[in-house]
């Protein structure tokens, strides 16, 4: 498996997994001593679930180590 290609997907999973703590339990996400709006909590949790859906349903063949 090609770590490169998945590190993009898994850092967008950490970002979707610290929103869903968020609304789970009611732990604030604050960037830049700004409290993120809830609308955005959920929004990210449907980006990136559509993106990790896109990234594992690629039919596209690993790339070769060489």
């Amino acid at each position: 498996m090609n770590i490169r290609m998945w590190l993009p997907f898994l850092l967008l999973e950490l970002i979707a997994v610290l929103h869903v703590l968020r609304l789970v339990l009611g732990v604030d996400v604050i960037i830049d001593g700004d409290v993120v709006p809830l609308y955005v909590s959920v929004g990210a949790i449907v980006l990136f679930g559509v993106a990790g859906w896109m990234v594992w349903s690629s039919g596209r063949a690993p790339a070769s180590e060489s």
